[in-house]
């Protein structure tokens, strides 16, 4: 009840708050939405593999080592950044304190394992014209290797 506006729909923010409390709350949290999440992908992956052409499937998941999604990936693209540029774009975008978003991120596996886990690393540091360039130029790749 403490999550729900006033016409008894989820507001994300209070959520948000709820969940990252404490370990456990994001825990629980996870393991309700998860299995369906994975379901969905997993059916999106199925039917991309039905198609008369090949089609590429992108997993944009901050979760994704975490949800043991890699394992059903075929590629494993990494984005890396500075903590302190990762926070001040999580801040203009989502409108969070630092805390919150420190509160999100220790919830994750730390960036240098998940790049253990990568086929590619992308650097997201710079500008968002030189992250697109690179993002362009890995996808053409892929999309080349999967024909």
């Amino acid at each position: 009840k403490d999550i729900l506006d006033k016409k008894g729909r989820i507001d994300r923010a209070r959520l948000s708050d709820a969940a990252f409390k404490e370990a456990s709350s994001i825990k629980r949290l996870s393991n309700i939405i998860h299995p369906s999440v994975i379901k969905q992908i997993k059916q999106i992956i199925r039917k991309a593999h039905t198609c008369e052409k090949p089609k590429i499937v992108i997993i944009d998941a901050p979760l994704l080592i975490e949800a043991r999604l890699h394992n059903i990936c075929d590629i494993v693209i990494v984005v890396k950044t500075s903590r302190a540029t990762q926070i001040r774009r999580i801040k203009k975008k989502m409108r969070i304190s630092t805390e919150q978003i420190m509160a999100r991120i220790k919830n994750q596996l730390p960036l240098k394992n998940k790049i253990r886990y990568a086929d590619y690393v992308i650097d997201n540091s710079g500008p968002e014209v030189d992250t697109n360039k690179s993002v362009n130029a890995l996808y053409d790749k892929i999309k080349k290797s999967a024909t």
